[in-house]
């Protein structure tokens, strides 16, 4: 027995040196989280920008806004560290605080408005126009938002993103409908979905909602709750006595 034990107390102290070596082997072999870092700004701070602004152009394409934003939080760190000649970081500005409104992320857009020299934002209509609808949106004035969207002479590059924006905030609008109204008039209806009269009756009855012409009232469909699982008192009684009953074995 006493054999056993030494022998099985060798192979473990083994086993424990051959972890450690290799962890050390990985930590000498892998670059470190600072060097990674600074490896990828200098890649940045030489890229062209017209792959800059491929990558945000290809993130709003697939309506990846996540992926937007990340790129251009990285891309306002990097060009702070290492300005590039060939790019300025006044060209993200516009997408990037549009990413963050169809985020629903007002605060992150507040404050890099704020971050942006005033002598930026007064010399770019664009970058005027999307804040205006970030402060619609922050004042919760859901006709001045679309009314924001909708007159101004968006970019190539803005115009699908503010196209997502607003139907990102109707199918908002269109939930919080459903669950906070048993009945809601057509034309506060049309005020929340940014459509006429007719555009909110064709769109809401299609989606199942029921017009009442005697009182131009719209009742939404209710939209069913997910069923959460529950664990009752009896469930978790077997659950135990299955723990006890395994620990005997």
């Amino acid at each position: 027995m006493d054999n056993l034990l030494l022998i099985l107390t060798f192979i473990a102290s083994n086993k424990e040196m051959q972890c450690v070596a290799c962890a050390r082997s990985r930590r000498m072999t892998q670059p470190s989280a600072i060097q990674t870092s600074h490896s990828r700004l200098r890649l940045l701070h030489n890229i062209p920008p017209e792959i800059a602004m491929d990558l945000i152009n290809e993130a709003i394409a697939a309506r990846d806004f996540k992926r937007l934003v990340d790129t251009c939080e990285q891309l306002e760190f990097d060009l702070s560290l290492y300005p590039n000649e060939a790019m300025s970081i006044n060209e993200i500005y516009v997408p990037y605080i549009g990413g963050y409104l169809i985020l629903n992320d007002l605060n992150s857009a507040r404050f890099l408005y704020k971050r942006i020299p005033p002598a930026v934002t007064s010399a770019n209509s664009e970058l005027q126009a999307i804040w205006d609808v970030g402060i619609a949106l922050w004042q919760r004035q859901h006709a001045e938002v679309y009314h924001a969207i909708d007159t101004f002479q968006w970019g190539s590059v803005m115009q699908p993103l503010v196209l997502a924006l607003a139907e990102n905030l109707r199918e908002r609008a269109f939930h919080l409908i459903a669950k906070a109204y048993s009945s809601i008039s057509v034309t506060e209806a049309a005020t929340y979905l940014g459509f006429s009269v007719e555009q909110t009756v064709e769109s809401l009855t299609a989606k199942g909602w029921v017009l009442d012409p005697t009182t131009n009232t719209l009742q939404p469909v209710k939209i069913p709750k997910p069923v959460v699982q529950t664990t009752n008192l009896a469930q978790f009684n077997r659950l135990a006595d299955m723990v006890v009953h395994l620990e005997k074995a």
